[in-house]
């Protein structure tokens, strides 16, 4: 092999380490940052959504601090070839960092059914054990389905934002869901909603969600008490 074609090589290897997660193999941020503004001038242009799912694992500390940070990687290792038996070659699924992963769905599927397959993979998986760790890992998801149909005033940097409020929300709600927040015509000042939590948002009216049944069921019970307090 030419000197040049050795560069080349080197330089190709170069650019795929600098775009993936040494620990699970996966993408990356820079990655997003790579492909995000085509990736949605795509879909703008062919009038496509992207779904985007921020997924975090819960308890995820007390498996490092019962079990050790090796037994943390493991899960992590083993969390990420998990996404990858479930999604489309078309999907990106990225390391968002720590525990955090980012999943975004090229699909017409609606996001609820890929929801309900991540949930029913996650309690069926073997999870490595050990006589400290919790022998099942769960998995708390923000949902957010962009561009928002109802509302162009979110930028993409802010859609993210709103997945992870539903996210926490979901950690609030008890874990183990999914929450998806969909803004409509009122909620046309970003800044000001993402200050709020998600109860105020939803009472409001300006917002309109989709969540799993135990979160959504907890989420009535929050708006319901809300609306008795005002």
């Amino acid at each position: 092999m030419h000197a040049s074609q050795l560069l080349a090589a080197l330089n190709q290897r170069l650019q795929q380490q600098s775009v993936t997660d040494a620990l699970t193999g996966l993408h990356n941020r820079y990655y997003l940052q790579q492909i995000v503004d085509p990736l949605l001038a795509a879909a703008r242009r062919q009038g496509r959504v992207l779904h985007c799912l921020l997924i975090d694992l819960d308890n995820f500390k007390q498996v490092n601090d019962l079990c050790g940070h090796q037994a943390g990687d493991a899960v992590l290792q083993q969390m990420a070839a998990l996404l990858k038996r479930l999604v489309r070659q078309s999907d990106h699924l990225i390391r968002w960092g720590g525990e955090e992963f980012l999943l975004i769905l090229e699909s017409t599927e609606s996001p609820d059914l890929f929801l309900q397959r991540l949930q029913q993979a996650m309690k069926d998986e073997p999870w490595l054990q050990s006589e400290q760790q919790p022998t099942k890992i769960s998995g708390s998801v923000g949902v957010v389905t962009y561009p928002f149909m109802d509302n162009n005033n979110w930028s993409w940097t802010q859609a993210l934002a709103l997945a992870d409020k539903a996210l926490y929300q979901v950690k609030a709600s008890g874990k183990a869901g999914w929450l998806q927040l969909i803004p409509d015509s009122q909620a046309d000042e970003p800044r000001y909603w993402l200050q709020r939590d998600v109860p105020q948002m939803l009472s409001s009216g300006a917002f309109r969600f989709e969540a799993s049944l135990e979160v959504k069921a907890k989420l009535q019970q929050l708006l319901v008490a809300t609306a008795m307090q005002d």
